[in-house]
């Protein structure tokens, strides 16, 4: 799992360099946020099932636009190849 931590500590410093990181988590934030106070203050109910329900729908949503950024960044910046070349299992490299 070293190979597949190199990989994320980069994906992650990189993704982060970019503006749209922070749209795509102040997106999912104030998702769960209205979620959350739907839940709470409009239907009057303080459990937390609808809220983290709803939370994985948004992560259904998120998780797929995060990746296929990540992984157009690697093909427009020709370094896909080399990412490939990696001694690490395709799953990894998804992951």
């Amino acid at each position: 799992m070293n190979g597949v931590t190199a990989v994320l500590n980069k994906e992650i410093t990189n993704y982060f360099r970019s503006p749209i990181a922070y749209f795509i988590v102040a997106v999912f934030l104030l998702g769960t946020g209205y979620f959350f106070i739907d839940n709470v203050f409009l239907r009057g109910s303080a459990s937390m099932d609808t809220t983290l329900q709803n939370m994985g729908i948004l992560l259904i949503v998120v998780v797929p636009a995060i990746s296929m950024r990540l992984f157009s960044a690697e093909y427009n910046g020709r370094t896909i190849e080399l990412l490939m070349t990696l001694p690490l299992q395709k799953w990894e490299i998804v992951l």
